[in-house]
């Protein structure tokens, strides 16, 4: 867990759109079985939801930085790792409880 903790914090794998947890599993020269086991255990969330986490969280600090506020929605998901925006203000709305847009404006 330390280890996994370690390797999202300095390399920040999240932002690979096309991150795995078999990419993660290899950078940790572990198995995914184990990495999922990790993430359920003590994070109490499947791998997306862990990942997204991280995601919501770097997007959150750049809706709300002034460097960075006046980028479009798109733009800064896809700097977070999303894929598409659907998939972002999804996520978004799921963990925050609010859109992007109405994030950015409180």
């Amino acid at each position: 867990e330390k280890n996994l903790n370690h390797l999202i914090i300095t390399k920040k794998p999240y932002l690979n759109t096309s991150l795995t947890i078999f990419d993660l599993a290899k950078d940790l020269d572990t198995n995914y079985k184990y990495v999922s086991q990790v993430i359920n255990n003590e994070f109490n969330m499947n791998f997306a939801s862990y990942i997204n986490s991280y995601r919501i969280n770097d997007a959150k600090h750049m809706l709300k930085d002034p460097k960075t506020s006046h980028f479009k929605i798109e733009a800064i998901a896809e700097m977070c790792g999303f894929k598409s925006k659907s998939a972002f203000n999804t996520a978004f709305k799921k963990i925050v409880d609010l859109t992007p847009s109405e994030y950015r404006d409180s």
